[in-house]
């Protein structure tokens, strides 16, 4: 569960290795979360995270030389248009669930 490659990502924001060590099963069960609230109970900011979330880690990519900026912009899309349309299905629909 934890990336090697990751820990430099953690360390650029400040924190130490081991922290980022600590850290990484966090994120991943966070991620694991996150998906299932949006199946379970979709919220608009559940939607908005799962959808702003890769922006993070993608600055931390770059920010650590580990790939260029057109690739991690590539990689950035996909999720920003998926979680902007859930935030936009859940906000237009008007859903009585969903808050």
């Amino acid at each position: 569960m934890i990336e090697d490659a990751w820990i430099p990502m953690f360390t650029a924001v400040g924190l130490s290795p081991d922290m980022a060590v600590i850290l990484m099963p966090i994120v991943g069960i966070l991620d694991v979360v996150v998906a299932l609230l949006l199946l379970r109970n979709p919220s608009r900011f559940v939607a908005a995270w799962a959808g702003l979330w890769p922006i993070i880690p993608s600055i931390g990519a770059y920010m650590t030389g580990h790939s260029s900026l057109s690739h991690e912009v590539v990689h950035i899309i996909p999720p920003l248009i998926a979680g902007g349309m859930l935030f936009l299905i859940y906000t237009k629909r008007g859903m009585a669930h969903v808050k």
